[in-house]
């Protein structure tokens, strides 16, 4: 199996947190905009400067190329997660596609799969459609959260083989959460497998 990490984060704090990415494999390309590729996204997936309130729902994209020389298959998972999560609450659901098939979302804790074994060919360039919506009904207390998001991607030759003994997790980036409705979501680094960790606190002061 190929295999190196990268980092998703998602948070609600007023600066985008981020983790340096570990070593970059060369087999696989990501990209913004699906023309200009690298070992990692040149700009995060959302505007970390951009306010986020209650019925907010924002979607965006990214491009994954496999560089590898073989076919293989694409999945991506959203990791298990502490409690007392935004997700947990049902104030946080996140969904995701790969190459316009269907959607999948998630809205509770736990590792569980957004992209299920997509067939990727040598060569082929695949989008990820990512989409974050936070309830209307979420209240004060969710508001003052901080909460880091982690995704397993993957490629693999077989889609019912490998398991990945060392996934590589890598650690949070820690910060105090602010009381702010800003919500930051980064791809970093790149690579066949990709991990990182979720952290989530509260606010002391609500």
């Amino acid at each position: 199996m190929i295999r190196s990490t990268t980092t998703v984060v998602l948070a609600l704090v007023l600066a985008l947190l981020v983790s340096s990415p570990a070593a970059a494999d060369p087999r696989i390309g990501l990209s913004n905009d699906g023309v200009t590729f690298g070992q990692g996204l040149a700009q995060p997936l959302y505007d970390p400067e951009v306010r986020w309130v209650p019925g907010d729902t924002r979607g965006s994209s990214f491009f994954v190329r496999n560089q590898a020389g073989e076919a293989a298959f694409l999945s991506i998972d959203v990791l298990g997660s502490e409690v007392d999560s935004l997700l947990e609450t049902g104030d946080l659901t996140i969904s995701a596609r790969g190459a316009d098939g269907p959607w999948r979302d998630i809205s509770t804790t736990g590792t569980q799969r957004l992209v299920e074994d997509l067939g990727i060919s040598s060569g082929q360039v695949t989008r990820v459609d990512v989409e974050v919506s936070f309830a209307p009904e979420s209240v004060n207390q969710s508001q003052t959260k901080q909460l880091e998001l982690d995704f397993r991607v993957r490629l693999t030759q077989d889609p019912n083989g490998v398991v990945d003994i060392d996934d590589g997790v890598l650690p949070g980036t820690g910060g105090a959460p602010l009381p702010a409705l800003i919500i930051g979501l980064a791809l970093l680094g790149g690579g066949i497998i990709a991990t990182s960790r979720r952290r989530q606190e509260e606010n002391d002061h609500v």
